[in-house]
């Protein structure tokens, strides 16, 4: 397999590629984006395995905010929900998805659907079928595992769990090899067999950091073609896998990455991923990748100089726009015409993902009904 590299920073920085205006949808997990830093800082100081937190920590508040760029600058700027810890968010003709912590909440038309169950735990993703306009795709980051639902009724669809598809492992490794189950049969054997395991019986208490999860799965993406596959992103293993729901088998579709988010296909033959701190995003050809680098960008300051935290991206018409955390700053370059631009956005903002588009539905939308939820 090929690999071309391309610096951003070679590019011409201009604004004169954007659209005339683009209408941005975005999840911020937290207003506190100091706390995060630090909080990975230290994670790193402690050596391999460690990467997120081992201890349970309170949640945040964070929002839901509809921007409006124009000439390279953000002239627009709302937030009509505040939340716990917003991470995924999907658009659709008429329905607006979103997820908050442990739930997921639907608006279609004029009806609103909340979806809560005691296995959806830190919810990182929510993508609504293009196969089916009931259904929709969650990755329930703090268990391994990934749900298909119909949101009208509130019913699982389907499910899959990594530690029943081979990753039952803990990521975390400086006490041991710890067993992650859900089944009291399975836990049982280890017991017997005088394994370190956990046992997870009870979801809504048990809880599992981000360091001791076994895979993380932090994304999840329908396969454009093929409503019994999708794209998986595995935070910990550094890969994007293609996964078949009726047979549970998963086979890797790009891996080397360093903590990745966000793999999804563009088009039948195009992978798209973000590798997050490898600073870059990926797009897979067949058997040839581009990584257009964000490394020598400028706009970090020096305590993150050699750090890179590209949190997801996003395509829209030839653009991608990026979530540059360590930037402050949606970063947005057009592969074509080799022009890019630097969007600064709130330095509190811990921004977790995106959605580019024409958003008149939002007009629609009963926020104060939805804030209450």
């Amino acid at each position: 397999m090929t690999k071309n590299n391309i610096q951003i920073s070679d590019f011409k920085k201009s604004n004169n590629f954007l659209p005339s205006k683009i209408q941005l949808a975005v999840t911020i997990k937290s207003f506190d984006l100091q706390a995060i830093r630090q909080r990975y800082i230290q994670s790193v100081k402690t050596g391999k395995g460690t990467v997120g937190s081992v201890e349970k920590r309170p949640s945040h508040l964070g929002g839901l905010a509809f921007l409006t760029i124009e000439n390279g600058k953000i002239i627009n700027e709302e937030m009509p929900v505040q939340c716990k810890e917003p991470r995924g968010i999907d658009i659709r003709k008429n329905t607006f998805a979103f997820s908050s912590e442990n739930k997921v909440i639907v608006t279609e038309n004029d009806k609103t659907y909340t979806c809560e169950n005691p296995w959806f735990s830190y919810i990182h993703t929510v993508k609504l079928s293009p196969f089916n306009p009931d259904l929709l795709l969650l990755s329930s980051s703090g268990l391994d595992t990934i749900f298909e639902i119909n949101f009208k009724i509130g019913e699982v669809v389907r499910e899959w769990c990594a530690w029943e598809n081979g990753f039952n492992i803990s990521y975390y490794k400086n006490e041991g090899t710890l067993f992650l189950t859900r089944n009291k049969e399975e836990a049982a054997q280890f017991k017997k067999e005088g394994l370190n395991y956990l046992y997870i019986e009870n979801p809504a208490e048990d809880f599992l950091p981000t360091a001791k999860r076994a895979a993380f799965i932090n994304s999840v993406a329908y396969h454009p073609t093929d409503e019994n596959k999708i794209l998986a992103t595995f935070f910990h293993e550094g890969t994007v896998r293609e996964i078949d729901l009726n047979s549970g088998k998963s086979t890797i579709v790009l891996d080397g990455m360093n903590s990745p988010h966000g793999g999804m296909m563009l088009n039948s033959n195009t992978l798209m991923v973000t590798n997050t701190r490898g600073g870059e995003v990926l797009l897979k050809q067949n058997d040839a990748i581009t990584a257009y680098d964000f490394k020598q960008l400028p706009g970090k300051p020096d305590y993150l100089q050699d750090k890179e935290w590209i949190q997801n991206s996003a395509f829209y018409g030839d653009n991608i726009i990026s979530i540059d955390s360590n930037r402050n700053s949606f970063v947005i370059f057009n592969p074509k015409t080799k022009e890019y631009i630097l969007v600064p956005y709130n330095e509190n903002w811990a921004v977790q993902d995106i959605i580019a588009g024409d958003f008149n539905l939002l007009q629609t939308i009963d926020f104060q009904s939805l804030q209450k939820l």
